[in-house]
C-alpha cells in the first residue's frame, strides 16, 4: 500500500510546524494512515509530544474515515465489529477502521501470554483455569456515569434507572452485569486470511459460546438478533464450540429472549471472507435501511446518510 494519503497529510497546512526531520521519521516508521492509527504509542514516541500526537491521530482518523478505500485495510479485527455488518455494512467498516488500535493493543498484550499462534487446546486449558476459580465468573456493577448521563441499578425493582441520555453501549454494560447469565470469559486471537481476529465471548462453556445484548424495544430486537447471532457464531467458529446461546434483554418490557442453535461453521467462514473483501473494496457495501442512519456517529463520512 502506498503512502500517498499519509504524504498528502504531511504536506498539508495542518502539519507545517512539524520539522522536516520528524516528518521523514514518520514516513520511515509508517507506510499508511491506517498503520499510524493502529500504533498511537509509536506516533507519540516519534513526535515526542503527547498533545501533538493526539491531535495528529484524530486528524488522521478523520482523513481515514473520509477515504475508506484509499488506504491500507485494517489487519486487526474484532468479532464485535464484523458482526455489525448485519446491522450496516458501512458502519462495520467505519468501526473497524476506528477501533483497530484497540484490537492491536489487545493482541500485543495477549501474545506475551499466549504466543502468536495459540491453539484451541491452549484456550481450553485457559478456560479450565477460569472454571477452577469462581471469582473469575461474574462481577457487580452498581452504576456508570458519563458526560451525557448516568445509569444505575435499582435493587428494589431489579431494573436500571437512567438519568440524562447515557450511551446505549454504556447502558448495556450495566444491564449485562445484572441480567446476563454468568460464564467464564476469555479473550482469543486467531489468524484468518491476512487478518488477525480478536474476540471476547460474553461467556463460554465446553458446549456453546454465549452472547448477551440489550435493546430498547421489540421492534429493534429483530434487528439486533442477527448481529448477536453473528457475533456468537464467530466465537463458536474460532473456539470450535458446537452451539451458540444468545440472550437479548428488551428494556421496555424487561423481558429476556433466548435463542439456542447449532453453530454453522461454513456460513460463518463465508461471512468472514465477505467482510475481509468488503474492507478492501472487493465487494460493494449494501446500504442499510435509512432509519438506521439517524443516530449513526459516522453520518458525516457516509454517502448513504446524506
Amino acid at each position: 500500500m502506498g503512502t500517498h494519503l499519509l504524504r498528502a497529510y504531511l504536506s498539508s497546512e495542518s502539519t507545517r510546524k512539524i520539522k522536516p526531520a520528524i516528518k521523514a521519521r514518520i514516513l520511515q516508521e509508517f507506510n499508511s494512515v491506517q498503520s499510524v492509527l493502529r500504533a498511537p504509542d509509536l506516533l507519540e514516541q516519534v513526535l515526542g509530544n503527547a498533545e501533538l500526537s493526539r491531535r495528529i491521530w484524530l486528524e488522521l482518523l478523520d482523513l481515514r474515515l473520509s477515504h475508506v478505500f484509499d488506504d491500507e485495510s485494517p489487519r486487526f479485527l474484532g468479532c464485535s465489529c464484523i458482526a455489525q455488518a448485519h446491522w450496516c455494512d458501512l458502519k462495520a467498516i467505519f468501526t473497524s477502521l476506528c477501533k483497530e488500535y484497540g484490537f492491536k493493543a489487545a493482541y500485543d498484550q495477549d501474545v506475551l501470554l499466549q504466543g502468536e499462534r495459540p491453539t484451541i487446546e491452549d484456550y481450553n486449558r485457559l478456560l479450565s483455569e477460569r472454571l477452577a476459580h469462581a471469582d473469575n465468573v461474574g462481577f457487580t456493577l452498581e452504576a456508570i456515569e458519563t458526560s451525557r448521563g448516568r445509569v444505575s441499578w435499582d435493587w428494589e425493582t431489579g431494573r436500571i434507572v437512567q438519568e440524562g441520555i447515557p450511551d446505549p453501549r454504556i447502558r448495556g454494560e450495566l444491564i449485562e452485569a445484572h441480567r446476563a447469565e454468568q460464564y467464564p470469559q476469555i479473550r482469543f486471537h486467531f489468524g484468518f486470511m491476512d487478518k488477525i481476529i480478536i474476540g471476547v465471548p460474553d461467556g463460554i462453556t465446553d458446549e456453546f459460546c454465549y452472547e448477551f445484548k440489550s435493546t430498547q424495544n421489540e421492534f429493534l430486537h429483530w434487528y439486533v438478533l442477527p448481529v448477536a447471532k453473528s457475533q456468537a457464531s464467530l466465537y463458536a467458529y474460532f473456539l470450535k464450540r458446537p452451539r451458540i446461546r444468545i440472550q437479548i434483554h428488551i428494556l421496555d418490557t424487561d423481558e429476556v429472549k433466548t435463542v439456542v442453535q447449532e453453530a454453522d461453521y461454513a456460513q460463518t467462514e463465508a461471512e468472514l471472507t465477505r467482510f475481509v473483501e468488503l474492507l478492501s473494496g472487493q465487494r460493494e457495501a449494501i446500504p442499510p435501511r435509512r432509519w438506521k442512519c439517524g443516530k449513526c456517529e459516522f453520518q458525516k463520512y457516509c454517502n448513504v446518510s446524506r
